[in-house]
């Protein structure tokens, strides 16, 4: 037993290293892969794809489709209901590389170069400047101000409407189409809605839209509900510096097409505060016709060490005056673009991974998928373990301020030292416990008179639950002295005063180091 209580000079603190260094670990592990939000399953990885394009998502009641480009061919993964990998093959392309593509069922188009082109013949079906993948076998083109529909089962294609304005994009949703084109912080919209009884469309409404004399457009997206069309821009400051992201929205009825824009700033759900450069979104409404925004924010996130900020995909509800509900939907370090739906319960997105390749991703809410991303890689562990090598470099900042409390027991051992000369009592003071006894003491209560420096209001934010607790300052300061004293009352050790109270000091500098170190920033 004397053997073992010797040796606890060495054991205690290599206990307290391993137990605050795997605590620290576990912590980090959980932060680094948890899901982005609850009820909501971790990223699982579809494919690696090319990056200068978008997946082609087609999504129901019985699975999921995913068609995306990769090596310049048309690669199609498959996914059941319960998003069980059903399948993978290759749609080959007969060139380098493609523009854009739309399949549907054994229908294969492709677009390049300014031409639409039967995938399966090579035939060159019409040339076109923009190309839109619409819905149920159906492409929307452009050839100078004229929009265009070819239905693929029907290979029929005819001139749909004029617009009186060029434009840049077309975007299709239910029976009504729009194209806009923008300069700077203007920008010229139409929306056209297909007439059944005339079979033909019609200009629903124009209009112009500005989003501020210092400002740029960057987007406008739209979706049609039951009874309002649903209309969203994003812009950004023009200035390089300190730049401002904007997201202005304007709810139009189907019957008083007026269009004016209102400043929504969505919030990060972790730290309340606006998220950043809001871009990349896709609008739809639910079953109770309200507004869901996806779109890519940098925002609050325990994946990126560096400042705690990384590109995800977030949700955002609309709800009675514009409340908004936020929800992060990706948890990644890698940089996020181009989220979309995926039927109503998941979505996808492309993470890059170097150059133009990316990753394919997709998360939902449904339980298998919540099961299938549950387990973590060994490339995980392995970060999350650099992360807290990186911690414990930090935390050594937090030395100094403890150095600060060892001050008035260093002024208490002067004064006992010089107390013991007087009475020429020298061998007195190693020999008298008591001195040994009020020097923790007098520590214990200067560490309690200097508690701020320690554990001022702005420290320990993002600490974990065991260490960001009310009256923490109390408990820890209490609690290492506890833990330090009994240390030394249980090894077995031929030592004097200083021997006995610098390994109390070294105790206490473990357990800030480690346990709060890391989170004091």
């Amino acid at each position: 037993m004397n053997a073992l209580r010797q040796k606890l000079f060495w054991i205690i603190p290599v206990l307290i290293i391993l137990t605050g260094f795997v605590l620290l670990f576990v912590t980090n592990l959980q932060r680094f892969t948890a899901p982005p939000a609850e009820g909501w399953s971790r990223g699982l990885e579809v494919a690696k794809m090319d990056g200068f394009h978008d997946p082609q998502v087609e999504a129901d009641k019985n699975g999921t489709d995913l068609y995306f480009l990769r090596n310049g061919s048309i690669h199609h993964v498959s996914y059941d209901a319960d998003f069980s990998k059903k399948g993978e093959n290759v749609i080959p392309v007969d060139r380098e590389r493609v523009d854009s593509f739309y399949v549907h069922g054994d229908h294969v188009y492709y677009f390049d170069e300014g031409s639409i082109i039967n995938g399966n013949t090579g035939e060159v079906i019409d040339e076109a400047e923009i190309f839109h993948r619409g819905e149920d076998g159906v492409i929307y083109y452009s050839q100078g101000q004229n929009v265009f529909q070819f239905n693929l089962k029907t290979e029929e294609k005819k001139k749909i409407f004029s617009s009186s304005h060029p434009f840049e994009e077309i975007q299709v949703s239910g029976p009504y189409v729009l194209v806009y084109t923008s300069d700077l912080n203007k920008g010229i919209l139409s929306i056209f809605k297909y007439q059944e009884q005339e079979k033909s469309y019609t200009e629903f409404t124009q209009t112009t839209v500005n989003v501020g004399m210092s400002n740029r457009m960057n987007e406008i997206v739209f979706s049609a509900g039951k009874d309002k069309l649903h209309l969203a821009v994003s812009a950004e400051t023009q200035s390089k510096q300190n730049k401002d992201f904007y997201f202005f929205y304007s709810s139009v009825d189907t019957d008083k097409p007026e269009i004016e824009l209102v400043e929504l700033q969505p919030k990060d759900p972790v730290t309340q505060t606006p998220l950043q450069e809001i871009s990349q979104f896709q609008l739809r409404t639910d079953e109770d016709g309200k507004l869901e925004v996806l779109f890519r924010s940098a925002g609050f996130t325990f994946t990126d060490t560096n400042d705690e900020q990384a590109m995800n995909a977030y949700h955002m509800k609309l709800g009675p005056d514009q409340n908004l509900k936020v929800e992060r939907r990706s948890n990644t370090y890698s940089l996020t673009s181009r989220p979309f739906f995926i039927g109503g319960e998941a979505i996808g997105w492309k993470d890059r991974i170097d150059g133009s390749e990316y990753q394919l991703l997709m998360s939902s809410s449904h339980p298998n998928m919540i099961e299938k991303t549950n387990n973590r890689s060994l490339n995980e562990y392995l970060i999350a373990f650099g992360i807290s090598i990186g911690d414990l470099s930090t935390a050594a900042f937090i030395l100094y301020l403890v150095l600060i409390l060892i001050l008035i027991p260093v002024l208490y051992f002067g004064v006992a030292a010089l107390y013991y000369r007087w009475k020429g009592n020298r061998d007195g003071l190693e020999r008298n416990p008591k001195v040994f006894y009020g020097g923790m003491i007098v520590y214990t209560l200067g560490a309690l008179l200097l508690r701020n420096h320690l554990f001022p209001d702005n420290a320990y934010t993002m600490a974990p639950g065991y260490i960001s607790f009310p009256g923490n300052d109390l408990v820890f300061i209490l609690g290492f002295s506890l833990l330090s004293f009994v240390s030394i009352l249980l090894v077995k050790r031929d030592w004097g005063l200083i021997g006995k109270y610098s390994y109390f000091i070294g105790l206490q500098f473990l357990f800030y180091v480690l346990f709060l170190g890391p989170y004091y920033f």
